[in-house]
């Protein structure tokens, strides 16, 4: 399995979290074809160490998550090229202020080994926004 691909993003607490990404493979964007499921789970890495999952493993729909051709505006502003991948975590995956690691799991149409795109993601406090 290649290394995965890790983004840093940040959001605040008790707040729905949109992730945009190129999601390649060997190289080439994906296209819908290209994968069979894709699931998603978030972890979260309190101030005191503890580790604990905030959101299980969940499906997420390829149809409406993954596109055939790259995509810009949306909030993209990585480069001119665009995204292929959207999708928005509800707010209870984030229910306050830590380091948390969001797992995307694709599973290839064509047999071959799932892989993941991992974005780890600082949740700022609603309390300091203010």
């Amino acid at each position: 399995m290649p290394a995965p691909r890790i983004f840093k993003r940040r959001g605040f607490e008790q707040s729905a979290f949109p992730v945009l990404s190129r999601v390649l493979r060997n190289g080439v964007p994906i296209i819908k074809s290209d994968i069979t499921s894709i699931s998603v789970t978030v972890r979260r890495f309190s101030q005191a160490g503890a580790v604990s999952t905030s959101l299980a493993a969940t499906a997420v729909t390829v149809s409406t998550s993954v596109f055939d051709t790259l995509q810009t505006g949306g909030g993209w502003t990585e480069d001119p090229s665009g995204y292929n991948f959207s999708y928005t975590i509800d707010k209870a995956a984030f229910p306050g202020p830590d380091a948390y690691e969001i797992v995307f799991l694709f599973t290839p149409a064509d047999g071959g080994n799932p892989f993941p795109v991992v974005v780890e993601a600082t949740m700022l406090s609603l309390q300091g926004a203010v």
